[in-house]
């Protein structure tokens, strides 16, 4: 039992090792070739035999370990091309995204691939103003002056503005869009604006045409933080006969909206979606209709209420 347990230990050793392997490999090849066993001996082919097995497990065993490290060399070198570090110094970005992307769309469509690469482009974040996060509007509906068609509309906005950095300020543009016509009664003003709970001094907007409709803006300077909470209260007053459309199309990226729309006896409304992706949910908000988004709505995107009387 010794003696077999000694022969395991010496073949543990010779395993053990890749160089030992190799030299009892070539020495078991000697043996066979330097005559000590006749040409057609069946101990010369065992000794070939088991030089083969040694040289062979060395060399497959070498070339192994070349394949591991190429393996682990190629993770590493992966990993460090596309860090983000890395990844900020390349100027060829454009040119590395268009490769990875037909990749991506199987060139489903190459005729047309750099055309919508583009399109997309253009919703990527280029100003200060990262995206809008959960974006809220409470919109009431009232009676102004029912003879001559004249409503209130009082909207409640709260949303999460995220910047790109605190170090920059921030332009953020309060506008609103009216169509009048000439002899309508038109009133617009913000009752309250609140940036992370701190009440703001609000100027009077500035007064223009856009395609028929009376843009009302005011841009309010946002500095010294990467995340605002703003809330404000806009109430208008217009004839319901010559603007008949409640919505809100984003200027930037909003993640999640929601909107409620309250109103009075004698106004029904029909909800529509804007371009968005999905379809809105029906939120929870009581004797309202209530709707809400949960997901990215894109630049241009939102929702549209038309307004009828009874």
């Amino acid at each position: 039992m010794k003696r077999i347990n000694n022969i395991f230990s010496f073949f543990t050793l010779i395993v053990a090792s890749p160089w030992i392997m190799l030299i009892v490999g070539v020495a078991f090849y000697a043996i066979a070739y330097i005559g000590v066993f006749a040409e057609d001996s069946v101990w010369r082919e065992i000794f070939i035999k088991i030089g083969d097995i040694f040289v062979i497990g060395v060399i497959l065993g070498y070339f192994t370990n070349i394949a591991k490290m190429l393996g682990i060399f190629k993770q590493d070198l992966r990993e460090i091309v596309y860090m983000e570090e890395h990844l900020q110094k390349r100027n060829d970005l454009e040119e590395l995204w268009n490769r990875a992307s037909k990749q991506m769309f199987k060139n489903k469509f190459p005729a047309i691939h750099d055309d919508f690469l583009q399109a997309l482009k253009r919703y990527f974040p280029d100003d200060v103003v990262s995206f809008y996060n959960n974006y809220t509007v409470y919109t009431k509906v009232e009676w102004y002056d029912r003879d001559r068609h004249l409503i209130k509309v009082t909207d409640t906005t709260s949303f999460e503005l995220v910047a790109e950095s605190k170090a920059k300020n921030v332009e953020y543009p309060l506008k609103t869009w009216t169509r009048v016509k000439d002899g309508d009664e038109y009133q617009e003003r913000i009752l309250s604006f609140t940036v992370n709970g701190e009440s703001q001094e609000i100027k009077e907007p500035v007064q223009s045409e856009d395609h028929g409709d009376t843009c009302e803006e005011r841009i309010i300077n946002l500095k010294g933080s990467e995340r605002y909470e703003i809330k404000y209260i806009r109430e208008k007053i217009y004839s319901i006969a010559t603007d008949y459309y409640i919505g809100f199309r984003a200027k930037y990226i909003v993640n999640n909206l929601s909107v409620a729309l309250y109103l009075p006896e004698g106004i029904e409304a029909i909800f529509t979606a804007r371009g968005t992706q999905g379809d809105f949910e029906d939120g929870i908000v009581p004797d309202s209709i209530s709707k809400q988004y949960k997901g990215i709505v894109l630049p241009r995107q939102g929702y549209t209420f038309v307004l009828r009387t009874l």
